[in-house]
């Protein structure tokens, strides 16, 4: 029963129905509501790791034009030309330097 309720592949309204005949469960209207949130758990958790991993992305994405920003500036390049090749705001280089 449990590999019928987790199953990805099938659909909620046929686990209702295999629960129903196989299992001889009584098909309720708490019950029909239960497997809906069930089914819709495992797309909520894949969701939000989705979610953590833009956010983680963003974060690193950011830090290497902290770092592209430090190796320019330890290059000797001025800091106009630092922001624009790490697409970094003037300001923000101009306190990194």
């Amino acid at each position: 029963m449990l590999n019928i309720l987790l199953s990805e592949e099938v659909k909620a309204s046929e686990k209702l129905e295999i629960l129903t005949r196989q299992f001889r469960i009584p098909a309720t209207k708490n019950l029909e509501n239960e497997v809906h949130n069930m089914c819709n758990l495992s797309q909520g958790i894949e969701d939000r790791g989705i979610r953590k991993g833009i956010k983680q992305e963003k974060a690193r994405a950011e830090q290497n034009k902290f770092e592209t920003a430090k190796r320019f500036l330890a290059m000797g390049l001025t800091i106009e030309d630092v922001a624009k090749g790490a697409n970094l705001d003037l300001e923000i280089v101009r306190q990194l330097a």
